[in-house]
């Protein structure tokens, strides 16, 4: 990652994490992860999931936070304490061309996108 004191690589982190996703829940997104949670259950059960998800999935949010900000942080922080050098972050966007060079992918998104897969969760 370092050589001659020099980062020679690039952290590349979603420009909208999962943590984003999660947090900015559309009431779609609500629909849909209710029903997948809660396959079986009635249509008026379905809809007091629905309206109590919102306020559980901010309590989760704050309750674990982002780990793919903390991960490049700490990883950040790790490197430049071992060598003083600190290592360039590039935030990518949905459907923009991956960077040259030696890259660290953060992110389920980014690893889809590695093998094959489109960068795009819509």
């Amino acid at each position: 990652m370092i050589k001659g004191g020099v980062p020679n690589v690039t952290i590349i982190l979603p420009e909208e994490t999962e943590f984003d996703h999660y947090v900015q829940a559309t009431p779609v997104d609500i629909d849909a992860l209710a029903r997948q949670r809660f396959p079986k259950a009635s249509p008026e059960k379905l809809e007091l999931v629905k309206k109590s998800l919102p306020a559980a999935m901010k309590v989760e949010a704050d309750r674990v936070g982002d780990e793919e900000k903390l991960a490049d942080e700490e990883l950040m922080a790790f490197i430049k304490q071992m060598s003083g050098a600190e290592l360039v972050l590039k935030r990518l966007k949905k459907r923009e061309e991956m960077p040259k060079g030696n890259l660290v992918f953060l992110g389920a998104d980014l690893a889809m996108a590695i093998r094959g897969e489109d960068y795009d969760d819509t």
